[in-house]
C-alpha cells in the first residue's frame, strides 16, 4: 500500500482511525525532505493534529415525532422506534444502535420552534417543537434507552435538550451510565436555551451507555426532545509511543542538518 493511500482513510461511523497511518505518512514525507527547515516540522505536526481531529463524529437524534430533517435520526418514544444503525450528521452509518428498554409512550407538540442560544446552536426548531414524554407515577414517567455497539477507545459526549410550553417547571432528571454514572436535572417549562451536557463518557464492559430520564416529583412529567452525541477517539498507547518516536527522530535529523 502506498503511504498516501494509507493516509487517506475513510471515516465511517465509530470505526477507530489508526493513527499509525498518519505517522507513517509523516515519516515518509519527513525522510523525503530530510527536515531541512523547522517550518516543515511544524507543518507535519499540524497534519498529524488534523488526522486526529478527523476521528470526531456528530450524531443527532430527534424524539417525539418526525422532524423532517434528513441528517437527524428519528427515535420516537418507545420500542417501535429502535434504531439499529444511527447515522452521523453526514448521513454516514455509524454502527451504533439505540434500543428502548423502557418506553415513554407519548408524543407532544406543545413546544417552541424558536429556541435561543446556546440551545439553538445544536437543536433546530424542527426538533425542539416536538418531544417524547411520560406522565403519572414514577413507573410510567421513566424512559430508558441504550446506545450500543460503542467503541471502548472512543469518548462520547451527550447533549440533551427538552422543553414544553408551560409555566410549570416540570423538572426531568437524566442519568447517563457507562463505565461510570452521572445525573443532572433540567427544568422543562418554557425552556428556550438550556441543555445538559454529559462529557467524555466511556461505554461499560458491554460497549453500551444507558440513558434514563424520569420525573422528580414536580408535576410528574418527564421529557426529551433531542440529543446530540459527539465522539472523540482516544489514541492508543502504541500510537502515542510511535508519535513520540517519530517526533524525536525528526528533531534529531533537523538538529544534524543544522550542524
Amino acid at each position: 500500500m502506498e503511504s498516501s493511500e494509507f493516509f487517506l482513510i475513510q471515516v465511517k461511523g465509530n470505526d477507530s482511525i489508526v493513527l499509525e497511518g498518519c505517522l507513517t505518512f509523516l515519516s515518509v514525507v519527513a525522510t523525503h525532505f530530510l527536515m531541512r527547515k523547522l517550518s516543515l516540522f511544524i507543518y507535519l505536526m499540524s497534519l498529524c493534529l488534523i488526522c486526529t481531529r478527523i476521528s470526531a463524529a456528530t450524531i443527532q437524534i430527534n424524539f417525539g415525532g418526525s422532524s423532517g430533517l434528513t441528517d437527524w435520526n428519528e427515535a420516537g418514544n418507545g420500542s417501535g422506534s429502535n434504531i439499529s444503525d444511527l447515522k452521523d450528521s453526514n448521513s454516514v452509518d455509524t454502527g451504533i444502535s439505540l434500543t428502548w428498554t423502557d418506553n415513554l409512550g407519548n408524543n407532544g407538540t406543545s413546544a417552541t420552534s424558536s429556541p435561543t442560544s446556546p440551545a439553538s446552536n445544536l437543536f433546530p426548531g424542527a426538533v425542539t417543537r416536538r418531544y417524547a414524554y411520560g406522565s403519572g407515577s414514577d413507573a410510567s414517567t421513566l424512559g430508558v434507552f441504550e446506545l450500543g455497539n460503542l467503541d471502548e477507545n472512543t469518548l462520547y459526549t451527550l447533549h440533551i435538550f427538552a422543553t414544553r410550553n408551560t409555566s410549570e417547571n416540570r423538572v426531568t432528571r437524566y442519568t447517563v451510565t457507562g463505565n461510570a454514572s452521572e445525573t443532572q436535572s433540567l427544568g422543562i417549562g418554557n425552556n428556550l436555551d438550556t441543555y445538559l451536557t454529559f462529557s467524555n463518557l466511556s461505554p461499560d464492559s458491554s460497549d453500551e451507555i444507558e440513558v434514563s430520564f424520569y420525573e422528580t416529583g414536580v408535576n410528574q412529567y418527564s421529557y426529551i426532545s433531542g440529543m446530540v452525541i459527539e465522539t472523540a477517539l482516544i489514541p492508543e498507547t502504541s500510537s502515542l509511543m510511535l508519535m513520540f518516536l517519530g517526533i524525536s527522530g525528526m528533531l534529531l535529523v533537523w538538529k544534524r542538518k543544522r550542524q
